[in-house]
């Protein structure tokens, strides 16, 4: 869940400035070691869209909200989510897609929209850099996205491409970060809902 700020709040004992974004929480499914540690870079094979639907879910109502609070332009995936894969028994009118599986669970989504990964990663990394510093808008992140503090020193530039990442790093969670951050930047969403005193916008 990422948000962005309308106003100055005091959010876990730092005062994050208007336009900010917050990395709030996630729901993350990856391989586990016997050992039950977690392989942040290898996806469960196991998993389902039943399954990461109804993950996803759950984490909404943690926060007493649901599929329909958010809706389907504030969902943001890989743009591959759209892809057809094939077509239904019904006929060449209803192709197969991951996210129209993912909406037979309530869970609707929309694929990132298409974009420059570099011009992406630029402007995370302005974000990064710009959080506690003299007052300008950031990107905070939160103790509950275990992933992306797990992965994301891991995610560095190119050599070859130094305002690209480097393409063998861990950058799941990051990506998703980027997708939400290049949607919102070509001003695709501007959902606000009533928060502590303020308005955001939830992703």
């Amino acid at each position: 869940m990422v948000e962005v700020i309308d106003d100055w709040i005091e959010l876990g004992g730092k005062t994050i400035p208007r336009g900010s974004w917050v990395c709030l929480d996630e729901a993350y499914i990856c391989s586990i070691q016997p050992d039950g540690s977690k392989e942040w870079n290898r996806g469960d094979r196991s998993l389902t869209t039943q399954r990461f639907a109804s993950s996803v879910g759950g984490l909404l109502s943690h926060y007493g909200m649901s599929f329909a609070d958010v809706g389907k332009r504030r969902t943001i995936m890989d743009s591959a989510v759209t892809a057809q894969l094939g077509y239904t028994q019904e006929g060449w009118d209803a192709p197969v897609t991951l996210a129209n599986d993912f909406a037979r669970y309530g869970f609707q989504i929309t694929g990132s929209p298409k974009s420059s990964r570099a011009v992406g990663w630029q402007f995370m990394k302005q974000l990064l850099y710009a959080a506690d510093r003299d007052g300008a808008p950031g990107l905070y992140i939160s103790e509950f996205c275990e992933s992306l503090w797990q992965t994301l020193p891991y995610c560095i530039s190119d050599e070859k491409n130094p305002e690209d990442m480097e393409k063998t790093a861990p950058d799941h969670s990051a990506d998703a970060v980027r997708y939400v951050l290049t949607a919102a930047s070509q001003k695709q969403h501007g959902w606000r809902v009533p928060v502590g005193g303020c308005r955001i916008r939830i992703y």
